[in-house]
């Protein structure tokens, strides 16, 4: 299941907010600029912002399911403090015929 459903070739923005345990929203440390990604490339294209908090995404035109995945090190240390996030979303063509099944 997606966390969104979206049209082929709508234009989107993720956003990625790094925070603690406790819920808290914290910086990276300085120079850390988180990376974006797409699990297949039929999903769309991406324009990462050059301080990599928030990314473009073009969806793609071709049906499925997606994931887009933000990596940032968390720490100074290389592979340390790794944060991965993932999201899964899911692109239709808006003129398709769409169906819905409900079971009581």
């Amino acid at each position: 299941m997606s966390d969104k459903t979206i049209d082929q070739g709508s234009t989107h923005t993720a956003t990625a907010a790094f925070t603690d345990a406790g819920g808290t929203v914290r910086q990276l440390p300085s120079g850390v600029v988180p990376a974006w990604s797409l699990n297949d490339p039929a999903g769309g294209s991406l324009t990462p912002a050059s301080d990599g908090v928030t990314c473009g995404l073009v969806a793609g035109t071709v049906d499925g399911d997606y994931t887009l995945t933000v990596t940032a090190e968390g720490d100074p240390v290389p592979g340390v403090d790794t944060i991965t996030k993932s999201f899964v979303f899911t692109v239709r063509d808006p003129e398709a015929t769409q169906a819905t099944i409900t079971m009581d």
